[in-house]
């Protein structure tokens, strides 16, 4: 059993919030496309996952967002016809996200993209 108090190391959490993404969405999501979320909030999770026990307090909200992610990118890629959620719609999806996200930290969102923040 996992030490709640403990958080899980940023490679693990990623891991688990694209397989969420994943998980939202009827199209194929490339790699790379769902790495985007990764690259543009690593600094984020980060800064969230220093403080003792945010991963499972906050864990089951973030994945959540992070399914309604795959399941916003695959309707906007749907309106625009392509056949798999690409760059622009991924980042579409992620505008849609941090607009409507309540999720509440104390350090902030997760979902931010200031990289000094």
């Amino acid at each position: 059993m996992t030490d709640p108090v403990l958080n899980p190391p940023l490679d693990q959490v990623f891991a688990e919030v694209n397989a969420a993404i994943a998980s939202g969405s009827d199209l194929p999501i490339p790699a790379p496309i769902v790495g985007i979320v990764r690259t543009r909030f690593h600094v984020s999770f980060a800064r969230q996952l220093a403080q003792d026990g945010r991963w499972a307090n906050d864990r089951a909200a973030v994945l959540n967002a992070s399914t309604q992610l795959g399941v916003i990118a695959a309707a906007i890629a749907r309106l625009r016809q392509p056949v798999v959620v690409d760059a622009d719609v991924m980042n579409s999806g992620i505008a849609v996200v941090q607009q409507y996200c309540e999720i509440k930290a104390p350090l902030g969102r997760y979902c931010c993209d200031e990289p000094t923040a």
